[in-house]
């Protein structure tokens, strides 16, 4: 009974507390009253945020650099200053990021330098300039002083050169191989200032530089790289602090073989030598095989093949009527195979090979002259002439023939004479028990007007054989027809009629 009392007092006494707190007759001490108050205001998310901004945004005027961009000159060793003047800084600068930079990597942010680190650039806080001492030639360039402000940068730009001698830093590509046909750029990376003059050339035998210049500027560029353009090429850089400096780079063009025949036609006798030669440019370098109307040559003994560089040879001691016909060497290389021109080794007379052409004192003739070799005798010449015009046929003349001069060699001499005026073309054949040769390439003359008389009649060539004679007056009745052949005839009549009034 004694424990109930007391639990009823209890109970009647923590009502009348509580009913005394609602009333507020009983309140917190003033320490807990302004933990509660700070602790609602700070779970208001207004209240927070609008203090936050009055306490960190800055809405006054941007920072702006009064410094000029700078183009400084500057010798190694001396210490350089880059002004970053800088107007409307508060006391919310930390709002804006001061940046110095280079080219190529930033320098300072937030006035802290970044690595790598410099020991010779420092940062001035006190106007936010730059310093470099013992500059370099590494240090030339440009350098940057801004402020990042959104939506745009504030920012200086100073240059920077030191002087400095001529260097090649590097050629590109460093040399390598190149299929023919391809584009090339060879570029030549130099430094130094005042900025070095470039001069590009091609070496030569014995690594001596060819006297034509490439080119001055940094590079050469081959639109379609061709075979000769193989080869070593330098690069030369100067200026007027150091010596001239030159690096060199070689180029290899691989390509299908080419071939040069010098002769398409070799002229030989019975038991005679012979040369057959094929010079073959390859790269990589090439097999060669020769071939005698479209099939390999067998080895034979009065036969032999060899090389001189890149010249090929097929050479026959005592040639024989079974070693005449038409030969090929054919080249093979990684790129491809080429087969030659066709070389044909003939009996036949050489093509006439031209030696002089003058015209006689009187203006109206014309001395030729041609060396011919013959292993067989000679037996007929054929000297050809006509009027320089496309539609003009040729007139034949069989001058006499005579011995060898000396071996194998004929010589033609021949003399033209009373020439009708105008523009004409001259060549030659020759014939053996083999046949007839190549006609030689024309030569052209000219008889000037002014060598012929009004009387003479320039119609007629007169020669110093009968044979030529029919010809060469179906020539003149030509040349009579195209210049006025009527003029002899108006003469005649006019001397008949001059003769009779005489006697009359």
């Amino acid at each position: 009974m004694a424990r109930f009392s007391i639990l009823s007092l209890s109970l009647t006494l923590l009502f009348v507390w509580c009913l005394l707190a609602e009333k507020g007759l009983c309140r917190p001490s003033s320490n807990e009253e302004e933990y509660d108050d700070d602790y609602y205001q700070n779970d208001d998310d207004t209240d927070y945020e609008g203090e936050d901004k009055d306490d960190d945004e800055y809405s006054g005027p941007p920072p702006t650099i009064t410094s000029h961009p700078l183009n400084l000159e500057v010798h190694p060793g001396e210490t350089v200053v880059l002004p970053c003047d800088t107007v409307n800084l508060t006391r919310m600068l930390e709002v804006f990021s001061l940046i110095w930079k280079t080219d190529s990597r930033i320098l300072f942010l937030d006035k802290i330098q970044q690595a790598p680190i410099d020991t010779r650039i420092t940062y001035n806080s006190h106007n936010n300039s730059l310093v470099i001492t013992n500059v370099n030639a590494s240090d030339s360039g440009h350098y940057i002083c801004s402020y990042s402000v959104l939506p745009k940068s504030v920012e200086v730009m100073h240059t920077l050169n030191v002087f400095a001698p001529a260097k090649i830093k590097s050629i590109e590509p460093a040399g390598g191989i190149f299929d023919k046909g391809s584009q090339l750029t060879l570029k030549c990376n130099v430094t130094g200032y005042p900025r070095p003059e470039i001069t590009w050339k091609k070496l030569g035998r014995h690594r001596v530089p060819d006297t034509t210049i490439l080119s001055t500027n940094d590079a050469i560029v081959f639109d379609s790289i061709e075979r000769f353009d193989s080869g070593t090429y330098e690069c030369i850089a100067r200026n007027d602090q150091g010596p001239e400096v030159s690096s060199t780079v070689n180029i290899r063009v691989h390509y299908v073989p080419e071939i040069d025949v010098e002769e398409e036609i070799v002229t030989s006798g019975e038991d005679y030598e012979a040369v057959l030669k094929c010079v073959v440019h390859a790269e990589p370098k090439a097999r060669v095989k020769w071939f005698k109307d479209d099939q390999p040559i067998p080895e034979m003994n009065h036969t032999r093949i060899y090389q001189m560089e890149n010249k090929f040879f097929y050479h026959i001691d005592q040639t024989k009527t079974t070693d005449f016909g038409k030969y090929v060497c054919s080249a093979t290389n990684s790129k491809g195979t080429t087969n030659s021109k066709v070389i044909e080794l003939t009996g036949r007379p050489s093509t006439p090979k031209f030696i002089r052409a003058n015209l006689g004192d009187s203006g109206k003739s014309l001395h030729v002259e041609w060396d011919i070799i013959s292993y067989a005798p000679i037996s007929e010449y054929k000297l050809l002439y006509k009027p320089a015009n496309p539609d003009a046929k040729w007139h034949g003349i069989s001058p006499p023939v005579e011995d060898a001069v000396e071996g194998n060699v004929y010589k033609l001499k021949y003399h033209l004479s009373d020439l009708p005026a105008g523009d004409f073309l001259v060549t030659l054949r020759a014939r053996n028990a083999y046949g007839w040769t190549s006609q030689a390439k024309p030569h052209p003359f000219t008889i000037d007007e002014e060598n012929h008389e009004e009387t003479a009649d320039p119609s007629i060539m007169q020669e110093p054989d009968h044979e030529a004679t029919a010809e060469t007056s179906k020539m003149a009745e030509e040349h009579n027809t195209q210049n006025g052949g009527s003029r002899p005839r108006i003469t005649s009549i006019l001397t008949i009629i001059s003769l009779s009034a005489f006697f009359l």
